[in-house]
């Protein structure tokens, strides 16, 4: 086999992220630093977890991992089960790849866990859903999982770095004392190879 090179371009897009403080606590708080630095650090990771799976590109949003063009798709999926699962890791083999892990919501896990069979005792997983790297989110909804080699999924974080912008004002911000913060991070999300991804959609 051969291997063949291909550029990726990365564009310059932004997360953004808004975080409310109270005036009392930045004035007076003996741990406000570490306090709000930890909210900040909390929130800008939800959004990039949410970008990364269910960006859209609209405005300055990164395209994320179920907008891209090149994962697999399986739709139409119900009720889940471990044979779902089993499903999309063919399905990434079939690209040549390998699923190390997946990713859903806490509500699809407890599908995934209350599974029994026809006595009611509980399923014992199969291997290849029981070797699997489970990553819990609520950011990608009740109705779609994502199973994929992840290691093929990449943050791109452009110069500049996190920007940091505050304020007093707009609605219930000044009545309510508050400082408003606003952390915008510069970044493109890209993967490698798209087909080392793939969807179950349309989970019930």
């Amino acid at each position: 086999a051969s291997m063949s090179f291909g550029q990726i371009t990365v564009r310059p897009k932004k997360i953004t992220c808004l975080v409310s403080v109270s005036r009392e606590l930045i004035q007076n708080g003996d741990n406000a630093a570490q306090i709000i630095e930890s909210t900040l650090q909390t929130a800008i990771a939800a959004e990039m977890d949410r970008v990364a799976l269910l960006g859209d590109a609209a405005g300055e949003e990164p395209t994320g991992l179920a907008n891209m063009s090149g994962i697999s798709t399986i739709s139409g999926v119900g009720d889940i089960t471990h044979d779902d699962i089993l499903n999309a890791i063919k399905t990434v083999a079939n690209s040549n790849h390998q699923a190390t892990g997946g990713i859903w919501s806490p509500g699809t896990q407890y599908e995934l866990d209350i599974l029994k069979d026809s006595q009611l005792q509980y399923l014992v997983p199969p291997a290849a859903y029981a070797n699997l790297q489970k990553f819990i989110t609520t950011k990608t909804g009740d109705a779609a999982a994502y199973i994929g080699d992840w290691s093929k999924l990449f943050f791109a974080v452009l110069p500049g770095g996190i920007m940091l912008d505050t304020s007093i004002h707009g609605v219930g911000v000044f009545n309510k004392d508050l400082v408003q913060i606003r952390v915008m991070l510069p970044v493109d999300i890209f993967a490698t190879h798209e087909a080392a991804f793939c969807a179950l959609t349309g989970l019930s």
